[in-house]
């Protein structure tokens, strides 16, 4: 492809911004409607409850921190799911191993003795994260080798977990109390806090560390390309040598170990002994999925999204405390959250827009443009000018990126049948001039096929322009 385009972007950063805040911006005005009308209900005045939970979560320092403290898990979990969100599978079991990775961290704590803070606090970490794995490595080779739905694995795993370090808090492990819990955690075994008065510990720089680490693997490295590569077809992933069934074990350990520490962060830094509600209502394993949902398992929008969660989490025990506003309230609104933005989210194409970064990054001058301008595509047998917005640019292509519809739609006379554009088998269509390829011509819906009909409708077309001079 010729540079020819100026590097200039047309739109720039505040109108990406804008756009991709709108997306997010909707279902909260949604979300909080909806939570406003139970609001109420419950007789609290809808703004009353909103600035509330705002100012207590974000414009005192004891507050920040107390909600800094509620992100730490949610950060860890959310970047624990964004590993098989990204590989297109969904590890619903986060929270069984959040349990486990708690559990196993209490028991450590306290049964481990007479060793340094240091030793002892990265000993509970590792026990933690090591049972996480070890639970998450069961779905992991069902999927990888049986290719057993990993959704009823992991759904059915977090009730055996919640159920066995219950019944062994309750029957074996516990003080005998009135309520199930184990002893309390040496002094060595715990995280400092920031300020002794509030929630945040140490931990937060763990859960931080843990980002960036994920960042970077995700966006930088041959692993993070192979797990979006698997994402999108594992089975061509797997023809060309990625090793998808070892890759699919890794995912699954890798996010298990993720949920153990952070299971065990909240006992050795709050909780400072197992009791099986420290997780809460829905759980931090729960909330790290919703937020990996909402955020699309973008490592950026996990951590803003894990901020608004915890400011949630501890907004609702200020508001229980004091406005007498029920804690399942929030949960109504962050539910609510969850549902609009899965709803805004389909049909929207992000893999387009990852294409057209491709493209920048290979050497190429992308203009990219997302206002709703009138545009008109222009030249002869190739396209070389687009006019948007009354601008021209001079273009060697044009890639029109728009959410699905149906193929009726796409050019008229165009020929169709069941839904599909009808080809040749040099990808020309009933339009002269005009190629298909892909999943509109039909199934099977595979890269594999894709790859060869973009290959042929790109030669084909080759051949065309050039018989047609």
């Amino acid at each position: 492809m010729k540079q020819r385009l100026p590097a200039k972007r047309t739109t720039g950063w505040t109108s990406n911004l804008l756009a991709a805040a709108g997306d997010v911006l909707v279902p909260l005005l949604f979300a909080f409607g909806v939570g406003s009308i139970f609001s109420l209900i419950c007789g609290c005045n809808p703004f009353t409850l909103y600035s509330y939970i705002i100012k207590k979560s974000f414009f005192s320092v004891g507050g920040l921190l107390n909600t800094l403290g509620y992100t730490t898990p949610i950060i860890i979990t959310g970047m624990a799911t964004a590993l098989s969100i990204r590989a297109n599978m969904y590890n619903m079991g986060i929270e069984g191993q959040v349990f486990l990775g708690a559990f196993t961290a209490a028991l450590a704590g306290y049964m481990i003795k007479g060793v340094p803070t240091a030793l002892h606090v990265t000993l509970c970490l590792l026990i933690g994260a090591a049972f996480g794995a070890v639970y998450a490595l069961i779905p992991g080779l069902l999927k990888a080798k049986l290719r057993v739905n990993e959704v009823v694995t992991t759904v059915m795993l977090n009730s055996i977990a919640t159920q066995v370090t219950g019944f062994l808090t309750q029957s074996y492990l516990g003080t005998g109390d009135a309520y199930a819990h184990t002893e309390f955690i040496e002094q060595t075994a715990r995280l400092a806090k920031l300020n002794s008065k509030y929630r945040c510990t140490t931990a937060i720089f763990i859960a931080l560390a843990i980002w960036l680490v994920l960042y970077f693997i995700l966006k930088k490295t041959k692993f993070g390309y192979e797990i979006d590569c698997i994402g999108k077809q594992w089975e061509f992933a797997d023809a060309v040598g990625m090793h998808v069934s070892r890759k699919i074990v890794v995912i699954f350990v890798v996010g298990g170990a993720l949920a153990g520490i952070a299971g065990a962060t909240e006992i050795l830094g709050v909780n400072y002994n197992f009791v099986n509600t420290f997780s809460a209502n829905p759980g931090i394993g729960w909330d790290g999925f919703f937020v990996c949902i909402l955020a699309g398992s973008n490592p950026v929008g996990i951590l803003l999204f894990s901020i608004v969660f915890g400011a949630l989490r501890y907004g609702a025990l200020a508001a229980q405390t004091g406005l007498g506003v029920p804690l399942d309230l929030i949960n109504i609104i962050k539910s609510t959250l969850v549902l609009f933005m899965a709803i805004k989210l389909i049909g929207n194409n992000r893999e387009a827009y990852d294409d057209a970064d491709f493209l920048r990054g290979i050497g190429c001058n992308v203009l990219h443009f997302r206002d709703n301008l009138r545009y008109e595509i222009r030249g002869g047998m190739k396209a070389d000018t687009l006019i948007a917005g009354g601008q021209e640019h001079p273009v060697d292509g044009v890639f029109i990126i728009k959410d699905s519809i149906s193929v009726s739609k796409l050019i008229d006379g165009l020929e169709y049948e069941n839904g599909a554009i009808v080809t040749k088998r040099d990808m020309s269509t009933s339009i002269p001039g005009v190629f298909a390829c892909g999943d509109c011509t039909g199934k099977p819906y595979q890269l594999a096929k894709a790859a060869g009909e973009g290959n042929i409708a790109a030669l084909s077309a080759c051949e065309y322009v050039k018989e047609n001079k």
